[in-house]
């Protein structure tokens, strides 16, 4: 089914009997496409440009998935088309997300998802909202932080990719950036042993976005990370052990100039060299505890 009704609502509903799988094409105009396929059980995919989505507004796309699995395929080129979430806070059971990379570009992704879009009834009930841009040769700027309670699973591709964790602690994401320098974001208390990222090639940097405490099981299921690097103002207190050397950190810049005592401590399980980078905050003090670590620490 191809959409192409450039000025009214298209809809289309999918009921359970039928059982064929099924592509529906959306088009760009800024009136509603719909597509109500709750009770449909085969697999479901929605294909559309990036300018698509941007394209209906707050709340004008609406898409319900059925209990197959159903995807969203965006198509994307060099020209960032941001997709925010009220564009798509009417997207629901749509299980992937994925990017596709318009031939012949260097195809970038900006995508800011809606809570919406997996859904939480309880520990056992819940949706796990899979992104996939790993297509793209271009950069894709992913922020997860407005899901709370669901899972989300994330694979970027190959260029400095910027990630944004959700602020949900139920299940853990699961985030694979790919090569480029890439930098992952994290909300204090949002970095857990049942978070997974690898941050895959290059020098990949893990950053705070508020005053951030942090445990050395948080990095149990942490790998190719080099970086910690905290945000203007904001508070780094961290412990790091075998779990963080075996993440890959050698380096941490702090950069609270304003707002409290930056504490790093470094055990004897801590087996890398490491540079930690102080701030200019003249006012108060930046503290490592570094009495039981046996490697090389530059300051």
């Amino acid at each position: 089914i191809t959409f192409a009704d450039g000025d009214a609502d298209d809809l289309v509903t999918v009921g359970a009997g039928f059982t064929n799988n099924l592509t529906v094409n959306l088009d760009a105009d800024t009136d509603g496409n719909a597509i109500s396929a709750s009770a449909y059980t085969k697999s479901l995919t929605i294909t559309a440009d990036d300018i698509d989505i941007d394209a209906h507004g707050a709340g004008k796309a609406t898409i319900t998935g059925g209990t197959g699995s159903d995807t969203l395929q965006i198509t994307a080129d060099a020209a960032t088309d941001a997709i925010e979430a009220q564009d798509i806070a009417g997207i629901t059971k749509i299980e992937t997300f994925q990017f596709l990379e318009a031939t012949g570009t260097t195809a970038t992704a900006d995508l800011t998802i809606s809570d919406n879009n997996a859904g939480y009834t309880h520990a056992s009930s819940y949706d796990t909202l899979t992104i996939d841009s790993s297509a793209l040769s271009g950069v894709s700027t992913i922020d997860l932080s407005a899901e709370v309670d669901s899972k989300v699973v994330l694979t970027t591709g190959s260029a400095a990719d910027n990630i944004t964790m959700t602020n949900s602690v139920n299940f853990g994401d699961s985030i694979s950036s790919g090569a480029g320098n890439d930098i992952i974001t994290v909300a204090t208390g949002h970095l857990t042993s049942i978070d997974t990222i690898d941050g895959g090639a290059g020098t990949d940097v893990l950053k705070n976005s508020n005053a951030l405490t942090a445990i050395d099981s948080a990095f149990t299921n942490v790998s190719n990370i080099e970086t910690i690097t905290a945000v203007a103002d904001k508070q780094l207190t961290l412990t790091l052990g075998a779990e963080a050397a075996a993440a890959g950190i050698t380096a941490i810049n702090l950069l609270d100039d304003a707002n409290g005592v930056d504490f790093i401590t470094l055990e004897a399980g801590f087996t890398n060299d490491i540079t930690i980078d102080f701030d200019d905050d003249n006012s108060v003090d930046n503290k490592v505890v570094a009495t039981s670590y046996t490697k090389v620490l530059t300051v």
